[in-house]
């Protein structure tokens, strides 16, 4: 399945991406776009991004993914990494950026709800 990235909104204003299906280099690209703008449009906010229901990632994909994140955590994005799978930590470590940092153990979905969300007020969009 293309990779789905849906987004939600809590009271705070922080944002939650859950990323579900596979990501390629070609999904990388835009999913680094709308990272970046979101980023910009919502600068005091926290990004949250999920990775609980992502299928598959690619050789070239786990390399842009790692480079996305060090460009937001570079660019003084406050962002926070859920459901981070080991073998993704360890590639993240193979190219010098440890992400213990930036996970998150808490991070739970409401169990009727497809799109991660705090416990508050939320909205929710698809991108």
């Amino acid at each position: 399945m293309p990779l789905q990235i849906r987004t939600a909104t809590n009271s705070l204003g922080n944002l939650f991406i859950l990323l579900e299906g596979e990501l390629e280099i070609e999904s990388c690209i835009i999913l680094k776009k709308q990272l970046i703008a979101l980023a910009k449009k919502n600068p005091r906010s926290v990004i949250t991004l999920d990775f609980q229901q992502l299928e598959f990632v690619g050789a070239s994909g786990i390399g842009h993914l790692v480079e996305i994140v060090q460009h937001l955590v570079n660019s003084h994005t406050q962002i926070k990494l859920a459901n981070l799978r080991v073998e993704f930590v360890r590639v993240f470590k193979l190219y010098n950026f440890d992400p213990c940092h930036l996970l998150i153990d808490d991070f739970k979905l409401d169990s009727d709800q497809e799109t991660p969300v705090a416990r508050s007020n939320r909205k929710s969009s698809e991108i």
